[in-house]
């Protein structure tokens, strides 16, 4: 069922990747335009209350931020040309920072 949700999105990501490239390194504002853009824009976020959009979160309305990461990992996996300007710098950090995870 995951991979099925994973393919769902992964156009919406690559495309948002594409338009807007600081949000290859940023998380953050990715999974925010994801939601923003995919669930209605301005008019139906200003339309609820934050209330109602973590309710609809909850019962499962909305793809897990990790869903989205890990189909934005997978697309710079991919296609290089996705990939952020910090990507280059993480991958050589990488074995310390699984060191680092692994001692916590």
């Amino acid at each position: 069922m995951i991979v099925k949700q994973l393919r769902k999105i992964k156009n919406d990501v690559r495309e948002l990747l594409v338009k807007y490239p600081d949000y290859r390194d940023d998380d953050n504002r990715l999974i925010s335009a994801f939601y923003y853009t995919k669930y209605g824009g301005r008019e139906a976020f200003e339309g609820i209350s934050a209330f109602q959009f973590l309710k609809d979160f909850a019962e499962k309305r909305f793809p897990l931020p990790d869903n989205i990461t890990r189909v934005r990992r997978k697309l710079q996996e991919q296609e290089p040309s996705l990939r952020g300007e910090k990507w280059a710098e993480r991958h050589k950090l990488e074995q310390q920072t699984k060191t680092d995870i692994h001692d916590l």
